[in-house]
């Protein structure tokens, strides 16, 4: 025997309405998994800016506690540019109280002077200076302009000294 609803517009219309429900409930669950991963990623990208916040900050307090480089003169020095070229184009560095910034083909350049162990040698008067990025400016100067094919403009300026 067979039922008069059975296969009836009613049954069609209950399990479209039936399956939308279930269509709904997933995009539910994964609209509130795709919440959870989105606040997990906030906090993420905040503890990041804080530690950089916090790195920056102690970075800086530390150039700042360090004792000033001096040069032969006795007043520190403020900041140094170098400007040339590498490979046919141009490149510059700037180096200020301690941080050096510049054309990133220069930079590797000099980084490979200093890892080779660069000395550079004057005869009169005698000196000898080992290539650094990171030690006393005039190294770091002389650093950058050994890099350089062609050096263009080497630039710097002293602190003003008191009294």
């Amino acid at each position: 025997m067979t039922s008069p609803t059975l296969g009836s517009p009613g049954d069609d219309l209950f399990h479209g309405l039936h399956s939308e429900r279930t269509r709904a409930e997933r995009a539910f669950e994964a609209s509130r998994l795709l919440r959870a991963r989105a606040n997990a990623l906030r906090q993420k990208v905040w503890a990041g800016q804080v530690r950089s916040c916090a790195l920056r900050d102690w970075s800086g307090a530390i150039r700042d506690a360090r004792p000033s480089l001096l040069w032969s003169i006795g007043a520190p020095v403020v900041w140094i540019g170098v400007e040339g070229e590498l490979g046919g184009l141009p490149v510059w560095a700037y180096w200020e109280r301690g941080r050096l910034s510049g054309d990133p083909r220069l930079l590797t350049h000099a980084r490979l002077l200093v890892d080779m162990g660069t000395v550079f040698v004057n005869d009169d008067p005698p000196a000898r200076v080992a290539a650094t990025l990171e030690g006393p400016p005039p190294a770091v100067m002389l650093t950058l302009a050994q890099a350089c094919d062609h050096v263009k403009n080497v630039d710097f300026e002293f602190a003003a000294k008191a009294g």
